[in-house]
C-alpha cells in the first residue's frame, strides 16, 4: 500500500530531470526499477500471507503489475506536463514487476526449502 501510494504521489508530479540520469530513455530505467521493487514487495507479501499454489501467486502478481502499470499510465494523462499512455513506460513497468516478483518468488522458495525440514518444522542452519 505504501509503495502504491508513493507511486500515485510521484505520478501526480510534473516530470523532473533526475541528476545523473541524462541518457536516452532514462525514464524507462526508473519505471523498471520502481516496478521491480513493487513486484518484489507484492510477491513477498503474497507468499508470506496467502496459502496459494505457486502458479496462482505468480499469475496474481503478474496481473497486479499489469493492472497497476496500466492505471499509472492512465493516471499520468491527467497530470500537467506528463505524457501518460506511453506504451514503452508501461512495458518497462510490467517487465520490472515481473523481474521483481521472480526475484522475490525464488528467494522466498529458497529460504522456505533451506529452513524447513520434511516434517514442516524449522531447522537450524548448522552454520
Amino acid at each position: 500500500a505504501c509503495w502504491a501510494s508513493l507511486l500515485f504521489i510521484l505520478s501526480s508530479q510534473p516530470p523532473k530531470d533526475i541528476v545523473g540520469m541524462t541518457f536516452l530513455h532514462a525514464d524507462k530505467v526508473l519505471h523498471f526499477v520502481y516496478f521491480g521493487v513493487g513486484g518484489f514487495l507484492f510477491m513477498w507479501a503474497l507468499s508470506c500471507s496467502v496459502n496459494l499454489p505457486a502458479r496462482m501467486r505468480i499469475l496474481l502478481a503478474i496481473l497486479v503489475a499489469v493492472a497497476i502499470g496500466f492505471i499509472d499510465e492512465w493516471h499520468q494523462t491527467f497530470t500537467p506536463g506528463r505524457h501518460g499512455g506511453d506504451f514503452f513506460d508501461f512495458a518497462a513497468d510490467v517487465a520490472g514487476g515481473i523481474v521483481g516478483l521472480a526475484a522475490a518468488f525464488l528467494t522466498y522458495e529458497w529460504i522456505k526449502r533451506r529452513f524447513t525440514t520434511t516434517s514442516g518444522s524449522a531447522a537450524p542452519s548448522g552454520n
